[in-house]
C-alpha cells in the first residue's frame, strides 16, 4: 500500500516537474504563462487521480496535494487557481464518497501555496529548505485534518494508518520538488541577467549614446520586473542635483517635474538615497516623509513606492540613482532587488564610459585649439607615414590646404636629398628611438 501510494508521489511530482519546465521554456515571458503553467499543472494533478492508491471505495490518495502547493508556490494565485479548476472537475467527474474531501484538499493546496508565493517574494528566507519542509508539514497536517470530514467516521481510521507516511513522504516530496523549482528559477536569473549584460556592453562598444544605453537599459528592466517602471537618474555636474537619464515607462510630465531635484533628505527616495549613498525603499509615497514635497505630483501619476539604488563608482562616488516604481504601495522582493543590482552595475560602467568619452574629447579640443593656434608648422603622421593632421602654419609652409595633405606622405614636399636623411630619421624611429632633425620643405610651387 505504502509503497503504491510513494510510487504515485513520485511519478506525479517528475511530472509537474518536467511539465513546469516546459511552461518556463516556451511562455516564460508571456502574459499566458500562468494560465500555460495552471493548465499543465492542474494536467499533472489529474494524471495523478488516473492513476491513486485506493483506499476505500471512492476514496483515493495520490500526490496531487504536492502538485498544487506547487502550482501555487512557483506559478502564483492565478496559475493555482487553474489548476485547482482542472483537478477539481476531474474529483468531481471521479465521485465516491470522498469527492467533498478530496475537493477541499485541492483548494486548500492551492490556496497555501500562492500564500507561500508571495512569503517568498517579500523575504528570501522562506525559500530556506527548513521554511519549505515545515510548509509541507502545515499543508499534509491540514490535508489529514480534512479527512475527518469523510463520512462513517472513516477519518480517524485514515489518519492512523497513513498519517504517519503522509507526514514523512508528502513533505518531503514537496520540498524536493520546490529545491529543484528554485534551482530553475535561479537559472533562469542568470541567463536573464547574461542577456542584459551581453546587449548593454554590445551597445557600448559599437559606441551607443549614454541616453540610448540607459533607455535600453530601463527597458530591460522593465520587461523582466513587467509590473514596475524604471528609471534612472544622472548626478549633475554640480554634484547638487540629479537629472532625467531614461525612464520609457514613466509619465512624461512627471519625469519633466522631477528633472533637476536636488540630492538631500526629504527629496523622495531617489535624492536620499544618492544623499545617503544606499538604498531608499518607499512602501507607501502617501504616508512616507521623504516624499513630503513630492507626494501630490507622484499620486497624481498613481506612482505609489519607489524604491531607489544609488549608482556607485567604484571609489564610492555616486554617479546616479536607479528607481523602481509600483502602483500599488508595495516592498521590493529578492528577485527585484537582485534585478536592481545587476541593473546599477551595468549603468555604472556606461555612465563612467561616457564620462571618459567626454574628458577624451575635451582633451582632444584642447590640444586641436593649441595645435591650431601655434606658429610652427605641425603635422601628425600614421604608421605608414601618411598624414592625418596638419595645422594651419604648416600649410602656409607647403602651400597646401589640410584636405590636400591628408594622405600625402613627408617624402612627397621634401626634395630627394633631404628625403634620404628624412628615411633614416623615421627607421630610427620606428625602433622606439627618438631624435630631433631639421628638414627643408618644397613649397607647392615649387
Amino acid at each position: 500500500m505504502f509503497e503504491e501510494l510513494i510510487q504515485n508521489i513520485a511519478m506525479l511530482v517528475t511530472l509537474a516537474v518536467a511539465l513546469q519546465l516546459l511552461a518556463q521554456g516556451i511562455l516564460r515571458t508571456s502574459t499566458r504563462y500562468p494560465l500555460t503553467a495552471g493548465a499543465l499543472f492542474g494536467l499533472a494533478a489529474v494524471f495523478g487521480m488516473w492513476q491513486p492508491f485506493h483506499f476505500a471505495p471512492g476514496i483515493i490518495y495520490d500526490g496531487r496535494s504536492i502538485v498544487l502547493s506547487l502550482a501555487g508556490a512557483f506559478g502564483g494565485p492565478l496559475t493555482a487557481c487553474v489548476a485547482a479548476l482542472i483537478a477539481s472537475v476531474y474529483r468531481l467527474y471521479l465521485g465516491g464518497a470522498g469527492a467533498p474531501v478530496g475537493i477541499a484538499v485541492i483548494w486548500e493546496a492551492a490556496l497555501l501555496g500562492s500564500v507561500l508565493y508571495h512569503l517568498r517574494r517579500q523575504d528570501g528566507r522562506w525559500e530556506h529548505p527548513v521554511c519549505l519542509l515545515a510548509f509541507g508539514v502545515l499543508v499534509h497536517s491540514i490535508m489529514l485534518a480534512l479527512q475527518l470530514l469523510l463520512p462513517d467516521n472513516t477519518g480517524p481510521t485514515i489518519i492512523r494508518q497513513i498519517g504517519g507516511m503522509v507526514l514523512l513522504a508528502y513533505p518531503l516530496g514537496f520540498l524536493l520538488s520546490a529545491l529543484l523549482f528554485l534551482q530553475i528559477e535561479r537559472r533562469q536569473e542568470a541567463e536573464q541577467a547574461l542577456a542584459l549584460q551581453t546587449h548593454i556592453l554590445e551597445m557600448s562598444a559599437k559606441g551607443a549614446p549614454l541616453p540610448q544605453l540607459l533607455e535600453a537599459l530601463a527597458r530591460e528592466i522593465e520587461s523582466i520586473l513587467p509590473s514596475v517602471r524604471a528609471s534612472i537618474l544622472l548626478v549633475d555636474d554640480d554634484g547638487l542635483h540629479l537629472r532625467h537619464g531614461a525612464a520609457p515607462g514613466l509619465p512624461t510630465a512627471y519625469v519633466q517635474a522631477i528633472d533637476g531635484v536636488p540630492i538631500g533628505e526629504g527629496v523622495g527616495s531617489c535624492g536620499a538615497a544618492v544623499h545617503r549613498r544606499e538604498t531608499v525603499i518607499v512602501e507607501d509615497i502617501n504616508t512616507d516623509p521623504l516624499w513630503v514635497d513630492y507626494r501630490d505630483l507622484a499620486l497624481a501619476h498613481n506612482l505609489r513606492a519607489c524604491w531607489s539604488t544609488p549608482i556607485l563608482a567604484e571609489d564610492g562616488q555616486p554617479l546616479g540613482a536607479f528607481a523602481l516604481y509600483d502602483h500599488r504601495p508595495a516592498r521590493p522582493t529578492p528577485f527585484h532587488l537582485r534585478v536592481v543590482e545587476r541593473a546599477t552595475h551595468l549603468a555604472a560602467i556606461a555612465i563612467l564610459r561616457d564620462r571618459q568619452d567626454r574628458a577624451l574629447k575635451a582633451e582632444r579640443d584642447f590640444a586641436t585649439q593649441v595645435m591650431e593656434s601655434i606658429g610652427q608648422g605641425l603635422n601628425i603622421t600614421d604608421a605608414e607615414g601618411r598624414i592625418t593632421y596638419a595645422n594651419p602654419a604648416y600649410c602656409a609652409m607647403t602651400g597646401y590646404s589640410a584636405e590636400e595633405l591628408l594622405g600625402r606622405t613627408s617624402m612627397e614636399l621634401v626634395d630627394e636629398a633631404t628625403a634620404a636623411r628624412l628615411e633614416q630619421v623615421l627607421e630610427t624611429r620606428r625602433r622606439g628611438a627618438s631624435s630631433t632633425y631639421e628638414m627643408t620643405l618644397r613649397h607647392k610651387d615649387g
